[in-house]
């Protein structure tokens, strides 16, 4: 696969992200979830994800919400991690949760997986 290929599959993922994200109430809930994944990163999951739909000629329209619940999964973890080390900052920025308690920052870890599968 090309680099350029790569850079598009990329693109493509950050741009399904944007146009896709949690929507409810309470907003408590729902603007943390959207904030967690908005603070960056490498995005090599889903972008594997999406390589692995490519070389078996996949469709990528029908492989972004798989290749989304890769990344929503990891960003759960993460969230958990910051729960179990009690850590306020992730990727050099507050995690959004900082202000919350430990049982809304579980809550809110769990609901974003929850909203995926």
């Amino acid at each position: 696969m090309m680099n350029s290929q790569i850079q598009n599959l990329q693109e493509s993922y950050l741009q399904y992200l944007k146009e896709n994200p949690f929507v409810g109430n309470p907003k408590n809930l729902y603007d943390p979830m959207n904030y967690i994944l908005s603070l960056g990163g490498k995005r090599i999951r889903p972008l594997l994800s999406l390589i692995g739909n490519q070389s078996a000629n996949g469709d990528i329209k029908s492989a972004m919400p798989i290749a989304h619940l890769v990344e929503v999964f990891h960003n759960f973890s993460l969230v958990h991690d910051d729960i179990m080390d009690r850590a306020d900052v992730r990727r050099g920025s507050t995690n959004g949760t900082h202000q919350m308690g430990y049982a809304h920052r579980h809550i809110i870890g769990r609901q974003s997986l929850g909203e995926d599968l």
